[in-house]
């Protein structure tokens, strides 16, 4: 499996303290996050459907799930990321598949909400000519 520069590093599952550390660091040292949780927080949620494809460790997730969506699926190829999502939000159904190979097999009108936030430019299907 190919590494991902956005990978948890695995000394991060066996402490849980540092998990939160991790995330209260991205917060500040990534001032998307916020910003981008702020515009999550002001949409209608509760009782969505909502996909989250290239999910990373999450980050955007936490505010989804605050709103009580009926269900979140996050989609990473990332192995740690997901365990990452499982183990901080139980809730949110993981599936470690390419976006393009989720996307083939997902049955049309199934999400109300879908984010792909700094996605796009790891899909090797935009650059193939």
């Amino acid at each position: 499996m190919n590494v991902h520069h956005h990978e948890i590093p695995r000394i991060f599952f066996k402490f849980p303290i540092l998990m939160r550390i991790l995330w209260c660091i991205k917060h500040v040292l990534y001032p998307r996050v916020p910003i981008l949780n702020k515009q999550i927080k002001k949409q209608s949620i509760v009782g969505s459907k909502v996909l989250d494809l290239g999910s990373g460790d999450g980050q955007f997730l936490v505010a989804l799930n605050l709103k009580k969506p009926q269900r979140i699926d996050a989609v990473d190829l990332s192995e740690s990321n997901l365990k990452f999502i499982q183990k901080t939000m139980p809730s949110v159904n993981t599936y470690q598949i390419d976006i393009t190979g989720f996307l083939k097999n997902a049955p049309a009108g199934t999400y109300n909400h879908v984010l792909c936030i700094s996605t796009l430019q790891y899909l090797e299907i935009l650059w193939k000519s």
